[in-house]
């Protein structure tokens, strides 16, 4: 009788064990699997886009050097300035922003830049460049004018 209780006490702790280990060994897989919640941004050039993923050209400061990198599409992935994956094509300037998935980047956002956009962002660059330039102008003749009369142009800086 003595034999048959430690036997099965030796028994349900073995058991206990076992269970422990793989519940153990399940939730560190899951926790693996998991997507992270922090958000990560990326911009490129598309140089692939299929219905599951987008590889885009980016530098990548650490190896200063442009690199590709894959990110992965889902049913989730919202798309802006354009319809869907089938819309960006290779050369097109893109913004992605992404999660983690063990080793996957998952698009949750993408963003393709319009040639509108790209315009308006000429268009002000130009604007300032043209003020840059006017205003540099506009000190150097003060400047070489004060030079003519014999005056110091440093004089009252």
């Amino acid at each position: 009788m003595k034999k048959g209780i430690i036997y099965l006490s030796f028994l349900g702790l073995i058991s206990f064990c076992f269970l422990a280990t793989s519940l153990f060994a399940q939730g560190v897989m899951d926790e693996e699997a998991t997507i992270e919640t922090e958000m990560y941004f990326a911009s490129g050039v598309v140089d692939l886009s299929s219905a599951d993923q987008v590889v885009i050209l980016e530098y990548d400061f650490d190896a200063g050097q442009e690199v590709k990198v894959a990110y992965h599409l889902d049913g989730q992935t919202q798309f802006v300035g354009v319809s869907g994956y089938a819309d960006i094509q290779p050369g097109d300037d893109v913004e992605i922003e992404y999660q983690m998935a063990g080793d996957k980047n998952i698009a949750i956002r993408i963003e393709k830049y319009t040639s509108d956009m790209m315009e308006d962002l000429d268009s002000t660059l130009d604007a300032s460049t043209d003020r840059v330039q006017a205003a540099t102008a506009d000190r150097l003749n003060a400047e070489n004018a004060a030079v003519e009369m014999g005056e110091s142009p440093f004089v009252g800086r």
